[in-house]
Formats: C-alpha cells, sequence, structure tokens
C-alpha cells in the first residue's frame, strides 16, 4: 500500500464550515472534532486535489492520468462517479493536541482556535444594507496534517500529488476575500520514515 503525508500551514484565518449556523450568534460555524478542535473533512482535502489534479491534466502535466479515475468521477457531469481508490484522512491537528483537548480542564481552551468576523454588504451610497450583516466563525492560522493512500505498491501517482501541492493555495470558504492561505505540501511516507 503507497500512502502520503499532506500538510496543510495555513497562514491566515480560515473557514472550513458545517454548512450550519447558531441562529444570531453566528451566520456559519467550522468543522469541530468531538474535543472541540478544528479540521478539514477528508472529502474537502479529496476535493481540493481533485481539482488541482485536474488542472494539471489540462495543462498537459500529468505524468499518468489514471490517477483521476482514482478519485472517483471525473466526467462533465458531476453525478458522473465511480468508486475512488484513494482514501482521504481529515486533516487534523497532531495527536498530541487531540488528546490535549480531550482532558475536561483544557475543553474551555479550545475556544482559542477560533475568532468571530462579521462583513455587511455597502450599497451604491456607501451605505450598509439592511439586513446584511454577517458573522462567521473563522479558525486561527495553523498546520493540519492528513494522509491519502492507495492499495497498490505504484508510487507514481505521489509525485502527481507533490506537483498537485502548490496549486492549492487557499483552503475553505471566502478565499476571494482572504481568508484560507495555505501552503501545502506532500511528504511520501516511505521516505519520510528513511530519513
Amino acid at each position: 500500500m503507497a500512502k502520503a503525508k499532506l500538510t496543510f500551514k495555513i497562514l491566515s484565518y480560515w473557514h472550513a464550515g458545517t454548512g450550519m449556523g447558531e441562529g444570531a450568534n453566528l451566520d456559519a460555524v467550522v468543522n469541530k472534532t468531538a474535543s472541540g478542535l478544528p479540521y478539514l473533512p477528508g472529502k474537502t482535502v479529496k476535493g481540493l486535489f481533485k481539482e488541482a489534479l485536474l488542472t494539471l491534466f489540462e495543462c498537459g502535466r500529468l505524468s499518468n492520468e489514471t490517477i483521476l479515475s482514482c478519485l472517483g468521477g471525473v466526467g462533465s457531469n458531476r453525478y458522473d462517479s465511480g468508486m475512488a481508490c484513494l482514501e482521504f484522512s481529515n486533516a487534523t491537528l497532531e495527536e498530541k493536541m487531540e488528546a490535549w483537548a480531550t482532558q475536561s480542564a483544557n475543553q474551555n481552551k479550545c475556544r482559542h482556535f477560533f475568532r468571530r468576523i462579521s462583513s455587511t454588504s455597502i450599497d451604491n451610497n456607501g451605505l450598509a444594507e439592511k439586513e446584511a450583516l454577517r458573522t462567521i466563525e473563522v479558525t486561527v492560522p495553523l498546520t493540519l496534517t492528513a494522509t491519502v493512500e492507495l492499495n497498490s505498491a505504484d508510487k507514481a501517482w505521489i509525485e502527481d500529488f507533490k506537483k498537485a501541492a502548490p496549486l492549492l493555495r487557499y483552503i475553505g470558504t471566502q478565499r476571494h476575500r482572504g481568508l484560507g492561505r495555505a501552503i501545502v505540501t506532500v511528504t511520501d511516507t516511505d521516505a519520510e520514515v528513511n530519513l
């Protein structure tokens, strides 16, 4: 089995949301583990790399286009999906942070990972539009790691992932507003062990 480690060094506030809010308190909240720590879901990690690998393919820079079939559907219709053979984990903080957060004395300290930001729409007169104020929860800059595995000894796909990683410059929502600036790297876990 071939396995790679994906590292997301996030340089700005970011929002990987649940799609839900907290009523009048917050319009959008972020994904959190059971202990209250932020994470990036594996399906989001997969989607980010799928988009980057498709870009490489369209530019003629993908060495082996069969890796695209391992990501599931890549047809023109988003419902043309096949079985994905690559398995992505959630991108999380290191394990010792999860152990720290599960201690009852530290559960309230997890709130330091999050901030609230508000924005509103401005009309043509330079005034705030009525009922346009939105408040979302964001996560502070930090580093997350995930893994991706292929049930095969072939490791050629890892080089394609390394080429795709620099194309992932932003993660999460509101990227066009400056949230989620990131540096993404890919490491072959076998090579990492042999260092």
